[in-house]
């Protein structure tokens, strides 16, 4: 374990690849943590992150996410708000994610998926994934009134156990 210290860099800070271990990311630099690989180990980031592609471990703490998010596999957790476009193909979303007015979550990949918490949309979902989203341990999608949630498959959103999932909304569903 050892400290990095972005406090005192004024540009792009390149790429930050991170195969292993625990890395603290605290907003308080006020620094854009971008073009980011995550293959295993632990980010913790309470701050912004564009371009993130996530094969493995697990994203936690509290941010923004922007530009493009690839999510392949892996853990995204703690409490997120997505300002960019959001490719989820595998692995589990826990904790809290809202898609702004200006972001969308594209639900794609053909093995199963798992969500675990909230689901908060306010721009746009497309589910159009080849297997199962499942929804477990009480894990819940809100469409608010200027979300757009577009099916574009026959899979199945199910319950994988736990208090039963649900959905709310006001908004468009399109299927």
């Amino acid at each position: 374990q050892f400290p990095v210290d972005l406090s005192n860099h004024d540009s792009g800070l390149g790429t930050i690849q991170i195969y292993g271990g625990t890395m603290t990311y605290a907003g308080a630099v006020a620094k854009d943590l971008s073009n980011l690989t995550l293959a295993a180990g632990t980010l913790i980031a309470d701050g912004p992150i564009t371009n993130l592609t996530m094969t493995g471990g697990t994203l936690a703490g509290t941010g923004d996410l922007s530009g493009v998010v690839n999510i392949g596999g892996g853990n995204c957790s703690g409490t997120n708000v997505l300002e960019g476009t959001l490719n989820w193909m595998g692995g589990t979303l826990s904790g809290v994610l809202t898609v702004a007015t200006n972001g969308q979550l594209n639900v794609t990949g053909s093995s199963l998926q798992y969500l675990y918490g909230v689901l908060t949309n306010l721009g746009t979902v497309v589910c159009a994934q080849t297997s199962t989203l499942r929804l477990n341990q009480g894990a819940y999608i809100v469409n608010a009134p200027s979300g757009l949630f577009d099916l574009q498959t026959d899979h199945a959103i199910d319950n994988g156990g736990g208090t039963q999932p649900s959905g709310r909304g006001s908004s468009t569903g399109r299927m």
